[in-house]
Parts: structure tokens; C-alpha cells; sequence
């Protein structure tokens, strides 16, 4: 016998597993169903009586459910009968067990009012228990912070693989990448539309293609940082190609906090034609300094060159000096490069990129 949970849903579970040398038929079997009145007299109407069928101790893979007839429960018991449709529908493989859930809305329970249960007449040959509740939910799908980090269960919480995992438990973060270093990338490698050796992109849509680096887009703002080559003193240049008659943009990223706080010294080619030292903070630009130059020549490689030391920011274009400013926003960071479209049909070029990091 089992005392039954107060209002609602689950008036009784049970299991029943067949032998290992047969199957077994359950084409009827009874509960019987007491009320315990806190009046002290009187009976509980149960409506909406059901007889849940499922395949997993869970009680969340159901195979059946049967409707059953409205009753009121006596306080001297009252018998509850489960009749299968037909006798070889609620069949228990041989070896398995499957797990039974009566269910019922009581419409006139009292607070401290109770039900209890228990079943009569499954087959001898049946063995018959009380269904455990089922165990609690993994970690990872029980809807609770279980490791504190303000995120709830799979997928937002970063320690959880899946629903099923019970371990919410985040991850420990790998060590931040070494400061200082020195790179260089020829983008002499397959055409392919990831960049490999190293990039990231973080803006637009950048690929390889004929040995070089190229934006695919005819307009936006495309820019790819080395992640690892962290430092505060960073000496970065590459070679820039102009393409047809469009507004092209050639820069470098110094600095590189995330998508929204670097600085950048870039090159503006058609109407304007400018080599700028600029900080972009919260996504808004700044110019520190601007030098106004020609458009480059179509198809002719220039090298732009970008060096960063303490507050001071100098732009280099084809070996030369041409501007320096003076700013403390951003003490370290990544870097990496830029090609941006005003407009135009023709993809913008980078080649024989290179970079010093120091600390």
C-alpha cells in the first residue's frame, strides 16, 4: 500500500516485469483507491481517471494511454479496474518491465485530504512493485544553476554537453595565449573560403584565393586577427592591392580588445583618399590623425605599415613615415588586417602579411 501525494496529476505508479521465459498479457488488472477526509466522513470525486503506459522508468517515453470511467472514492475503498482494449495489447516483452501511472483530477479535496492505493489481481507469475520516483534530472536539463555561473542547463550553460549530462560543472578555461611573438603569412596555400594558419574572422567574409587574401563581398567591412599575438608593442604591415574602380579600403588592427574596441591605421582609396590612425571605442571612430595621399595605381602592390609603442601610433606607407598620433585607450590587445568596400564589383587584395609583437 502507498500513501498517495495530495491533489493533482499521479494518483499511483507501479511497475510490472515479465519472466525472462515468456511474455506476459495484462488484459485487466484493479486498484484499489481509499480516501482519508480530513472532515473525518465523506467521499473524493476523481475525474478525468487515466491508466499511463511507459517504457522507461523515467515515465517520459509513453507507449499507451487508456481513459478510464469517473469514480468518487469512499473512505471504506473503491476498486479501480485497467481493462485492455484486447487481451494481447498490454503485453510485457519477456525480461522487460514496464512502469503503469493512474492518473486523475480530484475536484473536491480538501488540504489535509489523502488518497491511498494499492493493485489486486496481476498474474501470479507477474512480478509487481511500487515504481521508484524516478531519479532526478542531469544536471544539465533539471532547470536549475547548479554550478553558479548564472546560466541554466544545456545549451547555455558552457559545462554542459547535452541534456544528459550531470555535471554542470563550466570547463577550466585554457590559459591565455603567450604575449609577444612574431608572424608572417604568404597566403600561398588552396583556394578555400576559411583562412586557416591561425585566423579568425571576426567581421565579413574573407577566403584565400590565388595566393592571396580577398574579400567576397562587393560591399561591408572585413577584418580577420591573429588571436594569439597578444602584446602592447606591435609592428604590423602587409601588401594591399586595388582592384578595379572601387571605393577600397586596406587597413591593420593594433591593439584588438574585440569586434567593438581596437585601434586600426587604413588606407581609403576613390573619393577620399586618406592613410588614417583611428580608435574605434564601443563601435564609434575616432581619427587620431589623418594624411591625405593619391590613389594608389590599379593592380600595384603598396605596403602599409602600422607600428604601436607605449601611446604612440605611427602609419608607414611604401617605407616611409607619414603621421603619428599619441593615445592610451587600449594598453595591449591582438591584431590583424582589414579590407573594406565603399563599392564596386571587384574583391580588394592582401598579401606577404607580417607582424612583431612584443610585450
Amino acid at each position: 500500500m502507498g500513501i498517495l501525494r495530495r491533489r493533482g496529476g499521479i494518483l499511483y505508479r507501479l511497475s510490472a516485469a515479465a519472466p525472462t521465459n515468456g511474455d506476459q498479457s495484462l488484459p485487466s488488472f484493479s486498484y484499489t483507491l481509499t480516501a482519508s477526509k480530513a472532515s473525518g466522513s465523506g467521499s473524493i470525486n476523481m475525474s478525468e481517471l487515466s491508466m499511463d503506459i511507459y517504457q522507461d522508468s523515467f515515465f517520459s517515453q509513453i507507449q499507451n494511454s487508456y481513459a478510464l470511467n469517473n469514480i468518487a472514492i469512499e473512505s471504506t475503498a473503491t476498486n479501480v479496474t485497467f481493462s485492455s482494449p484486447s487481451a494481447t495489447l498490454v503485453t510485457v516483452p519477456a525480461g522487460v518491465t514496464r512502469y503503469f501511472e493512474l492518473r486523475g483530477a480530484p475536484t473536491n479535496i480538501a488540504t489535509d485530504d489523502l488518497l491511498m492505493a494499492r493493485t489486486l489481481n496481476l498474474p501470479a507469475n507477474t512480478f509487481v512493485g511500487v515504481a521508484p520516483p524516478p531519479p532526478p534530472s542531469p544536471q544539465c536539463s533539471d532547470s536549475i544553476d547548479n554550478d553558479g555561473d548564472t546560466k541554466i542547463d544545456y545549451p547555455q550553460d558552457p559545462g554542459c554537453t547535452d541534456t544528459l549530462d550531470n555535471d554542470e560543472t563550466d570547463p577550466t578555461p585554457p590559459p591565455p595565449p603567450p604575449p609577444g611573438g612574431t608572424f608572417n603569412d604568404d597566403f600561398n596555400r588552396a583556394d578555400s573560403p576559411t583562412l586557416d594558419n591561425g585566423w579568425t574572422e571576426v567581421a565579413g567574409d574573407l577566403r584565400i584565393l590565388s595566393n592571396s587574401l580577398q574579400d567576397q563581398s562587393a560591399t561591408g567591412f572585413n577584418r580577420a586577427i591573429q588571436s594569439t599575438l597578444v602584446g602592447s608593442t606591435q609592428t604590423v604591415a602587409a601588401d594591399f592591392t586595388k582592384v578595379g574602380d572601387s571605393q577600397g579600403q586596406f587597413g591593420i588592427l593594433f591593439r584588438y580588445q574585440n569586434a567593438q574596441n581596437y585601434y586600426m591605421i587604413y588606407r581609403t582609396t576613390g573619393s577620399s583618399n586618406r592613410v588614417n590612425i583611428s580608435k574605434f571605442v564601443n563601435g564609434v571612430e575616432t581619427v587620431l590623425k589623418y594624411y591625405v595621399t593619391s590613389n594608389p595605381s590599379l593592380g600595384v602592390p603598396f605596403r602599409l605599415e602600422g607600428r604601436v609603442n607605449g601611446s604612440t601610433l605611427t602609419a608607414h606607407l611604401n617605407g616611409s613615415q607619414l603621421i603619428s598620433a599619441s593615445d592610451t585607450t587600449f594598453s595591449t590587445g591582438a591584431l590583424g588586417l582589414y579590407l573594406g568596400h565603399g563599392r564596386g564589383t571587384n574583391p580588394q587584395k592582401a598579401d606577404n602579411f607580417g607582424a612583431t609583437v612584443a610585450l
